[in-house]
């Protein structure tokens, strides 16, 4: 069984994708921001980083992963692609 992922496929579907949501906690975080490249608030590093792992959370779990995506985590992968 192949378990790799089939990024050629994922990117067809998400070119098929209408409305995605992305990430919009991460880039939420970031606008709210004066300079989003420099940040000395831990506070705000912490809350940065816990939304990037909410938004990609999916997409990390795979990206080492010799298993196959499965149903909710491929939708997440196709909109996050979008």
């Amino acid at each position: 069984m192949n378990s790799a992922i089939d990024f050629e496929k994922l990117l067809e579907e998400a070119s098929l994708c209408h409305d995605p949501i992305g990430p919009k906690r991460l880039l939420s975080r970031l606008s709210e921001m004066p300079n989003p490249f420099h940040c000395d608030d831990q506070s705000k590093q912490n809350e940065l980083y816990k939304a990037q792992q909410i938004d990609f959370g999916a997409i990390y779990k795979y990206r080492w992963s010799p298993t196959i995506l499965n149903n909710a985590d491929r939708v997440e992968w196709i909109d996050r692609l979008a």
